[in-house]
Parts: structure tokens; C-alpha cells; sequence
């Protein structure tokens, strides 16, 4: 909904269900579908039929003719004609993923379709992202929009109707008129629930060209929500939404950058593994390496004083290296600058590379 409004292009579409689960109705939408082929088959049917009678004639002809020109000619191939359904995935609940529920995929005439039943309010461990069992299975779509991420992403266009539903009150306006990143409710409850959250705003906030709200900004630089971030979230769903950031169409990585260290972020994504007590998230054990020539060893872990003592050289160390990686940035972007004129003005020589 959010992308149709923009005028954008939109890769997927999420259908949300109000009295069944993804799986079942991914389902009936296969068995209708499968009853459209069968019509279309019957019409196949009949083509046959006419190409059984032609080739009747066209064998009435070939006995006409003399035995020495019988058989030359190749018989022509008959079309096929595909009546294969479209198959259904399911996508079981995978927190490094942002997956809560259970979600049914299919590709229906070219395009990937969702299904998924509206959420209700989720209850959550201290210390993970999956939903507890306390958490109901069907919600109500005012339920279901106040736990997405943003208010912009929590718009429905209701297909009885043919209307698009703000049960938020303030997502078209957040949209359309204040172009802002707003949670629908407290951030501080939206990001420590889901710290990958802080990411994705932004993501859409570099990327859509929005402002984060004031609340929003509050909350992404709290301390507790830096910890959530570095415990719950592998490091890979991290690596995810900083690529989302980085690269492609509409991305601006200088100023994806600038907001991660505007909002303190950055020593909790780019940390190390094992820089944090506590960090257990290796199931490979400890990594181990060097840090601008000195030996590495995560904690993986383990707690107490020599640990916190630790886990803090190792941020500092981090934090060198990764400064003096990025001071090379500048030099690397007007490389490629020099290079892309260069092209552009035809000349075929390369430039030299500050990386080579």
C-alpha cells in the first residue's frame, strides 16, 4: 500500500487474513487456480479435436500421391500447453528473518504473493524475538497495525471495499503530507520488542528521503535499546538491513552512515563477535584474529570482571580499525568519481585505485 501510494514499484504483496491462517487460504487460491487451468484445458481439447480432423485430411492427401513423394515431409509438432499450479512455500517463524508467523508464498501470473493472518499484540521473552505462547493467534486489524513497525508500513487497502484503512489515524497523513518515520506506539516498547526496528527506520528514512520523529531519534540512542539490538539480532539480519541501506536504487550510504553515528549505533552494528558480556551468539566458538596486529579472543559469552575488561579493549580495538577503514572512504568515493567522468567523457583508460 505504501509503495502504490508513492507511485513506486512494489516486488511483492502481502495479504492479510482475518479468519484463517496463510497456509489454508494459499489453499483455495491454489484450487481455483487450478480450476482455471482445467477450463482452459477443455478449450485445448477442442483445438485437438481440429487438428485430429486436419490431420485426417492430410492424410487423405498423402495417399493421393504417388509412392515415391509419400513421407518427405516432417509432421508438424503440436503446441504444448502447460496447466502447472502455482506451488505454495511456507515460511515458518524465524526471528533473525523478521518472520513472527507462519506465511504462505506464492508467485501468482509473475508476481510473489504473501499471505498471513492479522497479528495480534505479542508477548515476548527478555531476551528473544520469537513470540511466546501467550501471544493469541488472530487479531483485529487496529491490533495488527499498532504492532507493525511504522506507521506508514501499517496500511491496509481492503479489497470488499476498494478503500485504503489508517486504523493508526496517522499513517496516510505520515506519509503523504508530513513524510516521517513514526512508530505507532512508545519506540522504546516497538524497538527493545524488535531491535532490528531501529534499523529498518533508517532504511526507509534514507532511502523514502523522511525524517525520523523526535521520539523515534530518543529512542534508537538509548542504551538499552543498543543492547537489545546486539543480543536479539544475529549478525547476519544486521548485515541484511545495512546492505538495504547501502546499496541499490534509491540508497545513500553517506547518509546511512551519518545517521548510525548520529544515534550511537554503530558500536552496535559493527561490533565485533564477542565484544559484548554475555554474547552468545556464536555457536562456532570463539573468534579469534587480530585487530591492527594485535591477538583477538571473544568472550563468547562468558561474564565477570576480566570478561567486561575485555569485551572493552575489544570495542576500542574495533573501534580503531573500523576508523581507520573508513577514513580510506573518502578517498575510494572520488576514485570511483574520477573513474565514472573519465567514462563518461570516453576515455577508455582507467584511473588508478586508492584500494588497488
Amino acid at each position: 500500500v505504501r509503495d502504490k501510494l508513492l507511485r513506486q514499484h512494489s516486488v511483492d504483496v502481502d495479504v492479510a487474513l482475518d479468519c484463517m491462517m496463510g497456509v489454508q487460504f494459499a489453499r483455495i487460491v491454489q484450487s481455483y487456480l487450478a480450476m482455471e487451468t482445467g477450463l482452459m484445458n477443455v478449450d485445448d481439447d477442442n483445438d485437438n479435436g481440429d487438428e485430429d480432423s486436419n490431420q485426417q485430411q492430410q492424410t487423405q492427401v498423402e495417399n493421393d500421391k504417388p509412392p515415391s513423394q509419400r513421407g518427405h515431409e516432417k509432421p508438424k509438432k503440436k503446441k504444448k500447453t502447460s496447466s502447472r499450479q502455482p506451488k505454495i512455500g511456507v515460511i515458518g517463524a524465524n526471528p533473525s528473518q523478521s518472520k513472527h508467523l507462519e506465511t504462505a508464498t506464492m508467485n501468482i501470473h509473475g508476481i510473489d504473493v504473501d499471505f498471513v493472518n492479522l497479528r495480534a499484540e505479542e508477548v515476548y521473552e527478555a531476551n528473544s524475538r520469537i513470540p511466546t505462547s501467550q501471544t493469541r493467534m488472530f487479531g483485529t486489524p487496529l491490533e495488527d497495525a499498532l504492532r507493525r513497525d511504522f506507521t506508514i508500513n501499517s496500511l491496509f487497502y481492503n479489497i470488499r471495499t476498494g478503500q485504503v484503512e489508517d486504523w493508526t489515524g496517522r499513517g496516510l497523513t505520515d506519509l503523504l503530507e508530513n513524510r516521517l518515520i513514526v512508530t505507532p506506539v512508545d519506540p522504546h516498547e516497538t524497538f527493545h520488542d524488535d531491535p532490528l526496528r531501529v534499523l529498518r527506520a533508517i532504511r526507509f528514512c534514507v532511502r523514502l528521503d523522511f525524517t525520523l520523529h523526535e521520539d523515534i531519534v530518543q529512542a534508537a540512542m538509548s542504551k538499552r535499546v543498543h543492547h537489545s539490538l546486539h543480543v536479539k539480532v544475529s549478525r547476519e539480519r544486521v548485515g541484511k538491513e545495512l546492505e538495504g541501506m547501502l546499496t541499490g536504487k534509491h540508497a545513500r550510504p553517506g547518509r546511512a552512515l551519518d545517521m548510525i553515528a548520529e544515534l550511537h549505533l554503530a558500536g552496535s552494528v559493527f561490533a565485533f563477535p564477542g565484544s559484548f558480556p554475555g554474547d552468545t551468539g556464536h555457536v562456532f566458538g570463539p573468534v579469534t584474529g587480530q585487530i591492527l596486529g594485535v591477538g583477538y579472543h571473544g568472550c563468547c559469552g562468558k561474564d565477570g570482571p576480566e570478561a567486561v575488561a575485555l569485551a572493552a579493549t575489544h570495542r576500542a580495538r574495533g573501534w580503531d580499525e573500523s576508523s581507520a577503514l573508513l577514513a580510506l572512504l573518502p578517498k575510494v568515493m572520488k576514485s570511483h568519481t574520477d573513474e565514472r567522468e573519465m567514462l563518461e567523457t570516453g576515455n577508455a583508460s582507467t584511473p588508478p585505485s586508492v584500494v588497488d
